[in-house]
């Protein structure tokens, strides 16, 4: 294990909630490993602007938190559901996604715009069947450039009915980031899975990442302890 992920735990956190104990932890850890920076899953596509703005500014304060630790790549939701962590039902019916592609690329350019850093890596994630948006990468690869490029979560591919394995041949130039992950893409919140208990090609996954000589970081995500050490005893059976 070379890389580690740092993720928040928004929405029942934010930034200025960690403790000075858990900031000198990461900052040790990252001494230690190679550290990528999982940004909050806030709606910076949210259509109340006042809550984007609001969105914005944790996500910013996500990345300079990363960036004092030793981080400079980054990942991005260009939009996330409000409704997994409220009780309100989300309108699914009355969503513009036209007004939510504009709101996610409008509140990705502030936040590049705030940093201007050239050495700063963003990948944007391809995101899951429930969100508002962003889903088939062929929406937002306009905003690739030399600094941004793509994270590919198999799972949320597989959740799309998008093959992981088409995508990683199809933008394997703008490719920065690969989140391994298993499950089935069904379910309100989409589970992820110990390696090899979905429905993920993962050994085709791994096999074209291994044609492409992708070099980036491989991160797997799971939803206990349990399933982190079952994925990685899968990896080294293979």
């Amino acid at each position: 294990m070379k890389r580690l992920e740092l993720g928040f735990p928004y929405p029942f956190g934010m930034v200025r909630d960690l403790s000075p104990e858990v900031a000198r932890e990461l900052k040790d850890l990252a001494g230690s490993f190679k550290v990528t920076c999982h940004a909050p899953m806030t709606n910076i596509a949210s259509l109340n602007e006042i809550k984007r703005k609001e969105n914005v500014t944790e996500m910013i304060a996500s990345i300079e938190f990363s960036v004092e630790k030793g981080c400079n790549q980054f990942v991005l939701h260009l939009a996330a559901s409000e409704e997994l962590f409220s009780f309100i039902p989300w309108p699914k019916k009355s969503i513009n996604h036209n007004l939510i592609q504009e709101a996610g690329e409008k509140s990705f350019n502030e936040i590049t715009d705030y940093f201007k850093r050239d050495n700063l890596v963003y990948g944007l994630e391809n995101l899951t069947g429930h969100e508002p948006g962003f889903q088939d990468p062929q929406d937002f690869a306009h905003l690739f450039k030399n600094n941004v490029g793509l994270v590919i979560d198999t799972v949320h591919a597989i959740c799309w009915n998008l093959d992981p394995v088409r995508l990683i041949s199809m933008y394997q130039k703008h490719l920065v980031e690969i989140h391994l992950t298993d499950g089935t893409g069904q379910g309100k919140i989409v589970k992820h899975y110990a390696l090899g208990k979905g429905i993920v090609p993962l050994q085709r996954v791994l096999q074209k990442l291994r044609e492409i000589e992708f070099s980036g970081p491989v991160i797997i995500e799971g939803d206990s302890k349990e399933d982190f050490e079952a994925s990685l005893k899968w990896l080294a059976d293979r």
